[in-house]
């Protein structure tokens, strides 16, 4: 079952508004790109037609941009003093040097990134230093097209994060703008990212309570500073391992939280399953572990667990629903992979989530 995209739709159905459609659309952009259910008929075929809606989406984008780049180009030197923000800017984002057709090149996700990086934040803030300039008018029709900056913040840097934990792509890869392909075995390579990036996706983290995940990309962004900049987000750092083991000693793991994004009633809490700071674990730790360790007994492919539920509960994160999303995770991750095929009675194979060619 597409648990994650069901969680999606979860939300969707407790808002009902456009701007949880518009951070859905972005993250399906990114890490859905490609995507084929792995079941016959009308679903199939359902979905397809969206993942290629939303690659077209992209592919017009890119297109776009294109069109901005060549404009710019054309009409550089007529910018005086805004010549070298330009010029700057092409050699950092190396936009002229891509030749790759733009229906290809947004299969690449780390492409897709960083082209709506630029649509949604670097092109915007160019036009607006461009106020008396002859081209303004057409330069703003073509950025009134791009992302929402905060759309982008929430969809493209919870898309990699999702890249990362789901397909066990290494964090130094993405940062270096170069990785393998687990399905193809090719090397897949973009631009690099900055540590501010890795910032970014743990402040994410943070948001959706992968708190896990919120320690390691900020570990990675203090590895890669120096500076005032390295000693306050090592200060950070300091206070988000107290309060991750906090979570722990007092909660448990697989704790709840109705301290969600997106106004969400419940939602779990990621974290670690030990202790960072190495303290005496307390009981209420200790229990959760144990009761972690028989839940993850009962999640088999294909395995109803709603009996579990006596009577059916109607609240949003009922205890099945907790069951798949948080002790279900190892699954899911190996889903995404392709790495769990269990054949059944009917002779299916679990394989929902895996999809033949993600990038």
């Amino acid at each position: 079952k597409l648990i994650l995209l069901d969680s999606l739709l979860q939300e969707i159905n407790y808002h009902g508004c456009v701007q949880v459609l518009m951070k859905m659309r972005i993250l399906i952009l990114i890490w859905f790109t490609q995507m084929i259910h792995q079941s016959r008929g009308k679903r199939k075929i359902e979905l397809e037609e969206y993942v290629a809606a939303s690659t077209d989406d992209l592919a017009t984008l890119c297109e776009r941009e294109r069109e901005l780049v060549e404009l710019l180009k054309k009409y550089m030197r007529d910018m005086h003093k805004h010549e070298g923000d330009v010029r700057k800017i092409f050699q950092k984002e190396d936009v002229e040097n891509i030749r790759e057709a733009c229906d290809i090149l947004v299969r690449n996700p780390l492409n897709s990134f960083h082209l709506l990086r630029r649509t949604a934040i670097i092109w915007g803030q160019l036009v607006a230093k461009l106020s008396k300039h002859k081209l303004l008018n057409k330069l703003l029709s073509l950025v009134r097209g791009f992302p929402e900056q905060k759309d982008f913040y929430y969809g493209g840097f919870f898309g990699l994060l999702t890249l990362e934990l789901y397909y066990q792509i290494p964090k130094q890869d993405l940062m270096n703008g170069s990785f393998v392909d687990p399905f193809t075995g090719n090397r897949i390579s973009s631009l690099q990212l900055d540590a501010k990036s890795a910032v970014d996706i743990s402040n994410v983290a943070g948001k959706v309570k992968r708190i896990d995940k919120q320690i390691e990309w900020l570990t990675l962004a203090v590895d890669r500073l120096d500076g005032p900049d390295k000693r306050r987000l090592e200060t950070e750092l300091e206070k988000l391992i107290k309060k991750h083991d906090k979570i722990l000693q007092e909660e448990g793991y697989g704790s709840c939280t109705t301290d969600t994004p997106d106004g969400l009633p419940e939602v779990p809490v990621f974290t670690f399953p030990y202790l960072i700071q190495g303290k005496q674990p307390s009981r209420t730790f200790i229990a959760s572990m144990d009761k972690y360790r028989r839940e993850i007994k009962k999640i088999k492919p294909y395995k109803d667990i709603k009996p579990e539920e006596t009577p059916t509960q109607l609240k949003y994160l009922s205890k099945t629903f907790h069951s798949m999303w948080f002790y279900n995770q190892n699954n899911t991750i190996k889903l995404c992979q392709g790495r769990l095929s269990e054949t059944t009675k009917t002779g299916q194979n679990c394989e929902n989530i895996h999809y033949r060619n993600p990038y």
